[in-house]
């Protein structure tokens, strides 16, 4: 029986192991230069889809690099607000939202410029801090001490339009409920599940409670949520931020600035998923 002649363990034109020290044989060459374009691109697309895929964090802005300065007259409540004169607004005055350095509403300090002598609608003050702002509605982020916030005493500001009011009869929003301060501009994201439990720890701290829906015209919306006499509703909304909901309450206008009033019936919060 005639013996098949001896083969070289090392002949790649044979064999086509791998060895480190040699060429690549040819039958891997080709494999490799196939498939390692197509797993690179196929990588690229896949981030490039995922990238498209995520929610967008918003255009809010957070400038801490440039101390503002606005004197205007602050009107108490649950969430203070402070009203500056602009004629380049439609009502001739543009609303600010105020809150402290943290997680904190400015609710104690503005008390604490009140007089208890007296019943006042709305004082003079000059306030100074950063600017917050999203969707042309801004915020401002007091200074801490006495620098952030000083009631103007014996001293007359320009002419401040009168505050205009509507209400708007029950209806039903579709949203999600967040926190004023980071949906603005401090955090990105400020909305969603990832920002839960920072959006509960500032409404509970006296940041506004923000609700945040889109209208039949696909234009997005938002609102300080209160209750049906401006009032808290932290206690009740709390399990219920960062979820989407449904609420049934009566919209608001104040000047430029809109508040939702929550129903007082427990079915007028409730999730939607």
């Amino acid at each position: 029986m005639t013996k098949p002649p001896a083969r070289n363990a090392l002949d790649r034109r044979t064999d086509p192991i791998f060895v480190g020290y040699l060429p690549t044989p040819l039958r891997d060459r080709r494999f490799l230069m196939v498939w390692i374009p197509i797993l690179l691109w196929g990588f690229v697309l896949l981030a490039i889809g995922l990238s498209l895929d995520q929610t967008s964090p918003g255009d809010g802005t957070w400038d801490t690099g440039n101390l503002l300065t606005l004197e205007g007259e602050v009107v108490p409540g649950t969430y203070p607000v402070l009203r500056v004169a602009d004629p380049g607004s439609k009502k001739g005055v543009r609303s600010w939202l105020m809150v402290e350095q943290g997680k904190f509403g400015t609710q104690a300090r503005v008390e604490a410029l009140l007089d208890p002598t007296t019943s006042v609608d709305s004082f003079p003050v000059r306030a100074r801090g950063f600017r917050i702002e999203r969707d042309g509605r801004p915020m401002l982020e007091l200074l801490p001490g006495k620098d952030g916030l000083q009631r103007l005493k014996n001293q007359r500001l320009g002419a401040l339009p009168s505050a205009e009011s509507s209400l708007q009869d029950p209806s039903q929003y579709q949203g999600e409920i967040v926190d004023a301060k980071c949906w603005l501009g401090v955090m990105k994201p400020g909305a969603g599940k990832p920002h839960k439990a920072c959006a509960t720890l500032c409404i509970g701290g006296g940041v506004p409670p923000m609700m945040v829906w889109f209208d039949e015209s696909g234009h997005r919306r938002r609102a300080v949520l209160v209750g049906q006499s401006g009032e808290s509703v932290v206690d009740r909304i709390r399990s219920f931020i960062a979820d989407p909901v449904e609420i049934t309450g009566r919209l608001e206008q104040r000047d430029d600035l809109f508040f939702l009033r929550l129903g007082e019936a427990p079915e007028a919060l409730r999730r939607t998923h």
